[in-house]
């Protein structure tokens, strides 16, 4: 399986709002990216429901937090400019210590977009620069079946779904499937599978509910569900990882065994729409 280049480098300078720096605000905190094939998501990914990067952060507790600075610039500039103010509401106040969520409804597929957070009080003053979190979105995998509309009475149904098009730069996948109810329980995700040189518009992989990864019901009883499929990708372009996150927080770059390594997680992706199905009486 190939994963995708992390490097610790970065090359930029932040153009940052004009105010100097306020030693009571804490450096800003991305959240930490979780491997593909984990329970439970999080940190700055793509999402089922839309063609973005949807950026994930943890709220800090200073009594002044007022909002956030996002920095952004492609892999092609040189530098981060300014992007984004996001002043924070009551509701997201009242979550302090708590991961909050900011879509970047500017962004778009096949190019990787680089972010730096800076928070700000009441003054105007802002925080020391955040680490450096990346993100390039493919396009999303098309799921052939099962469907609404299909009748299915294995409790091991058999998924097909491959991409929209032709494209190399797919590693691997990986199959989630839940329950259709509003906790939306895991059931099981798939083991991380690589693919050989990309795909061809058309292609079809064809994998069976419950063979191997993260199993909590061994065959699926009678009752509705949904599925998706993520894909991981490589990219020519070198990545950076958040440091405290990816790396030992300590001694970063360090060799935290309790931390996940960069080639577990996934900073090329996409992630397909849930597709419903059912498994008859």
């Amino acid at each position: 399986m190939r994963s995708a280049a992390i490097g610790l480098v970065f090359v930029g300078i932040a153009c940052s709002p004009n105010k100097p720096e306020n030693i009571t605000l804490a450096r800003p905190q991305w959240a930490c990216p979780q491997p593909p094939t984990a329970e439970k998501e999080g940190g700055t990914c793509a999402y089922p429901d839309d063609d973005y990067i949807h950026l994930r952060w943890i709220i800090g507790d200073e009594p002044d937090l007022e909002g956030y600075y996002i920095n952004r610039r492609r892999s092609t500039d040189f530098i981060d400019t300014l992007y984004a103010t996001v002043v924070l509401t009551r509701e997201q106040l009242s979550r302090r210590g708590e991961v909050m969520e900011w879509i970047d409804r500017g962004s778009s597929q096949g190019t990787l977009f680089y972010y730096v957070l800076f928070s700000f009080d009441r003054d105007g003053h802002r925080s020391a620069r955040s680490d450096t979190v990346a993100y390039q979105l493919l396009d999303k995998p098309y799921l052939y079946e099962p469907g609404p509309k299909d009748t299915l009475r294995d409790g091991r149904p058999t998924f097909r779904f491959g991409p929209n098009r032709t494209d190399v730069n797919i590693s691997s996948y990986v199959l989630r499937v839940v329950t259709d109810s509003t906790s939306s329980q895991v059931v099981w995700v798939s083991p991380q599978s690589g693919m050989q040189g990309g795909y061809t518009a058309g292609e079809k992989t064809t994998v069976q509910y419950g063979t191997g990864g993260l199993i909590k019901r061994p065959t699926l009883a009678p009752g509705k569900y949904r599925w998706r499929v993520d894909f991981q990708g490589i990219s020519s372009t070198k990545l950076y990882a958040p440091c405290g996150c990816v790396y030992d927080p300590v001694r970063c770059p360090g060799s935290d065994s309790s931390l996940p390594s960069p080639s577990e997680l996934s900073f090329v992706g996409s992630q397909s729409g849930w597709r419903q199905f059912i498994i008859a009486p």
